[in-house]
């Protein structure tokens, strides 16, 4: 049995190198493809719901610890809506939000607790930018935004079906206690 020469392995060594670069760059180009249709497709989802569809679904993030709240209305759409203790008396998370414009907000948050009194309340604040679709299917993923969105938008469907056969149902009464004292 011959052995190949020291030529031979590194040619051979060197093929193999090239394909698993051109592996590698076809699994990155078809990553970032990917994570471009996602973009566009967050991006129009949130122009679709813009208006009346997010305000219906919309409330105040709170941006501090000290009950302080952001000026704008938005709506959760993945993270956390208020910081969770971390290891050794900090405090962190993110969280992804959206104007009822339709504009994304990143929301970093950061603070510190008491370790050795857990039943102490720490202090904690709320970084915001503006962000891009791009982004944030970066830092979040697409599956858990549109889950989170279409829960949301069932809760208050069902709220709203709810509120209307209550309006329903009392409308019924007051009519028939104005029957009873036209009496």
């Amino acid at each position: 049995m011959t052995h190949p020469s020291t030529d031979e392995v590194r040619d051979a060594v060197s093929r193999v190198a090239k394909l698993v670069t051109a592996a590698a760059s076809r699994k990155q180009a078809a990553y970032t493809e990917a994570k471009q249709a996602e973009a566009a497709l967050l991006a129009t989802l949130l122009q679709e719901l813009a208006g009346p569809a997010l305000t219906a679904i919309s409330g105040r993030l709170q941006v501090s610890s000290a009950n302080t709240f952001e000026s704008r209305s938005c709506c959760l759409l993945a993270g956390d809506a208020t910081p969770r203790r971390a290891a050794a008396g900090t405090y962190l998370g993110k969280a992804l939000y959206c104007l009822t414009d339709g504009e994304l907000v990143a929301v970093e948050y950061a603070g510190s607790w008491q370790p050795d009194d857990p039943s102490m309340p720490g202090t904690w604040t709320a970084s915001l930018h503006d962000t891009a679709p791009r982004e944030a299917v970066q830092a979040f993923r697409l599956d858990d935004v549109v889950a989170r969105l279409s829960k949301s938008l069932q809760a208050t469907a069902e709220g709203n079906s709810r509120a209307a056969d209550d309006l329903d149902e009392r409308a019924k009464r007051v009519a028939a206690i104005s029957l009873l004292l036209r009496r």
